[in-house]
C-alpha cells in the first residue's frame, strides 16, 4: 500500500473528534504514590518501599510487588522485572506478566496491543488472542468491531477484519469510525463494516451525516443507504 494518508475518527451520538493515529512506543507509567479516589472502596493501587500494590477500601487485594502500573479505561497493565500482563477493573489477571509492553488504541479502548519477539498482535478485554502476534506494528486495534490497521513484515499497511481476514485492496486514504471503514482504492471510496466491504470502491466521495448512519427514505444515483447503522452515508458519483 503506497502512499496511504491514516486518520482516525471515534464517532459519539452529536459529538465527533479526530486525532492523527499514534502508536505508543515507550513505558507509560506516571509516578503517582496512590490514585485518586472519590469512593473509599473503589479499587486503587499504591506503592510502598518502591513496589506497586491494589487495595479495595482498607482490604489489600494484592501487595505491593508490582515494579509499575498503568491504569487504562478498561484495564491495567503491571510490570515485573521488564515484563508486562494486564488485570480487568476487578484486578484480576487477564494476560500473564510475560510481555515485552502492552499499550491500548486509545480511540478504541476495546483491544490490548501486545509485543513480543518484536512481533504485534492484540487481545480482547478477556484475554482473548483477537489479533496472532506476527504483524510489524499494530496501529489501530478495536476487538468490539473487529478492525485492525497493521503493517506487515514489508511495513506496508493493511487492513484486517475479524480473525486476521485481510482487506485484499489496495486500500488508501484510510478513515477509521468507531464501527466501520471509510477508504479508496484507485480514487475511488468505499465503506467497510460488519467484517465485510458494505459499500462497493465506486464513488468519487462518501461523507458521514451528523445523527448517526440513519436509515432514511431519500433515493438518487447519488446517494447509498447503510440500513444496519446509525448514520445516513451520502455518496457522490463523478
Amino acid at each position: 500500500m503506497k502512499n496511504s494518508t491514516l486518520l482516525l475518527f471515534l464517532l459519539l451520538p452529536f459529538i465527533s473528534f479526530s486525532q492523527v493515529v499514534e502508536t505508543p512506543r515507550g513505558e507509560f507509567f506516571d509516578d503517582l504514590i496512590e490514585m485518586p479516589q472519590m469512593d473509599r472502596n473503589a479499587i486503587s493501587y499504591f506503592r510502598k518501599d518502591g513496589k506497586y500494590g491494589f487495595k479495595k477500601g482498607d482490604s489489600l487485594i494484592f501487595a505491593p510487588v508490582f515494579d509499575h502500573v498503568k491504569s487504562y479505561r478498561n484495564f491495567y497493565v503491571v510490570q515485573n522485572n521488564g515484563k508486562y500482563g494486564a488485570l480487568n477493573k476487578a484486578v484480576e489477571f487477564i494476560l500473564p506478566i510475560k510481555y515485552d509492553t502492552l499499550f491500548t488504541s486509545y480511540a478504541s479502548g476495546s483491544a490490548i496491543i501486545a509485543r513480543n519477539s518484536n512481533m504485534y498482535g492484540a487481545f480482547d478485554l478477556d484475554g482473548a488472542n483477537v489479533l496472532k502476534l506476527k504483524y510489524n506494528q499494530v496501529d489501530y486495534a478495536d476487538a468490539t468491531s473487529s478492525i485492525f490497521v497493521v503493517r506487515d513484515k514489508k511495513n506496508e499497511t493493511k487492513v484486517l477484519l475479524a480473525n486476521g481476514k485481510a482487506v485484499n485492496k489496495d486500500l488508501q486514504n484510510i478513515t477509521i469510525y468507531k464501527n466501520g471503514i471509510i477508504a479508496s482504492v484507485d480514487h475511488k471510496y468505499g465503506f467497510i463494516a460488519d467484517n465485510s466491504i458494505q459499500i462497493p470502491f465506486e464513488y468519487d466521495e462518501l461523507k458521514i451525516g451528523s445523527a448517526g448512519f440513519r436509515k432514511t427514505n431519500q433515493s438518487n444515483e447519488n446517494f447509498v443507504q447503510v440500513s444496519t447503522f446509525a448514520n445516513p452515508i451520502i455518496a457522490r458519483k463523478g
